[in-house]
């Protein structure tokens, strides 16, 4: 667990602080808490010292929760989820957050690269831009997590591009399968960024009392933009990736017609031997040419020959 203090120097990491003296100062600087966990001393200091809701605490022990706030009076709780693609499967995690009026508390399973990034930001760029507060902690929390949300789907889109290339040319079973993958992947897109939509536009209403600067909003607006942009760009690549199914049907259909048609020649060329040479095996006593022709087998070889080449000719102008 981690401790940090807003203060006039910005972000500030406190070496074993004890917590409910920070809070009840009379003037207490807004601290941020770090979790990873949670731990069993976690836990009893959320529900002995910061007094959060049990179905809340309760949360954040069963992980893989869909995104959604609660208001619980004092405090909200507010459920994220960072996503990454790793070896093209989507990884979603879970992070909490509890928001207060002078403080915020992260609780994340293990290692999550998105505090590190806030921390970052929060020291650099916010400090030099405006004092820093727990409304742009909260902020920064809610804007790196969409963020990472773009970068997934370009590389979503870059391979169902490829992929339509590829079906065209071989419709391989393997496409279809990573497409049907992209297909789920595409699905728990869409979920986590519709119901994290309803949770920032829940974040900027003016009547919200925990967020104090009115700035501030103009900023989670930003973010729900972003949200219905990723919405739309999934429904779009939802669509190409539907095209690219039915591509893929259609061109094995075609090449199945190929194969059709050509042994469909085959079949009229070995037609076309078969009354040749059956017709000279019948029991006739005259022919033409006479059995004791010496041109006889040459003739009905050039036949023969004549016969494979015409359909051999008709197979290519039907190709074409």
């Amino acid at each position: 667990m981690r401790v940090f203090e807003i203060n006039d120097h910005g972000l500030e990491e406190l070496q074993s602080p004890n917590i409910p003296d920070l809070l009840n100062q009379e003037t207490p600087n807004p601290i941020w808490i770090d979790m990873i966990g949670p731990s069993p001393e976690d836990i009893q200091l959320m529900r002995d010292v910061f007094k959060f809701h049990m179905l809340a605490i309760e949360d954040t022990v069963n992980k893989r929760q869909r995104p959604k706030i609660e208001d619980y009076g004092n405090h909200f709780f507010l459920i994220l989820n960072p996503a990454s693609l790793k070896q093209q499967e989507l990884d979603i995690r879970e992070l909490d957050v509890f928001f207060g009026r002078n403080f915020i508390v992260t609780v994340h399973q293990n290692d999550e690269h998105i505090i590190d990034k806030v921390m970052t930001t929060c020291r650099n760029r916010w400090s030099a831009r405006k004092r820093l507060s727990l409304g742009v902690v909260l902020y920064s929390l809610v804007d790196q997590v969409v963020d990472l949300y773009f970068p997934i789907l370009d590389m979503l889109e870059d391979e169902i591009d490829n992929i339509g290339e590829e079906v065209v040319k071989v419709p391989n079973q393997v496409y279809l399968r990573r497409l049907l993958e992209i297909k789920r992947s595409l699905a728990e897109m869409w979920r986590i960024t519709t119901q994290q939509r309803d949770a920032v536009n829940l974040l900027s209403r003016e009547d919200q009392e925990l967020i104090k600067d009115d700035s501030l909003r103009y900023f989670l607006r930003d973010v729900y933009d972003h949200i219905i942009r990723l919405s739309d760009t999934i429904n779009i690549l939802r669509d190409t990736l539907l095209s690219t199914v039915d591509l893929y049907f259609s061109s094995q259909s075609n090449r199945l017609n190929v194969v059709v048609q050509r042994l469909t020649f085959i079949t009229i060329g070995i037609g076309v031997l078969t009354v040749i040479s059956g017709f000279y095996g019948m029991n006739f006593l005259d022919t033409w040419p006479p059995f004791g022709s010496p041109y006889g087998v040459l003739f009905v070889l050039l036949i023969m020959g004549i016969g494979i080449l015409t359909v051999l000719y008709f197979a290519r102008r039907t190709e074409k």
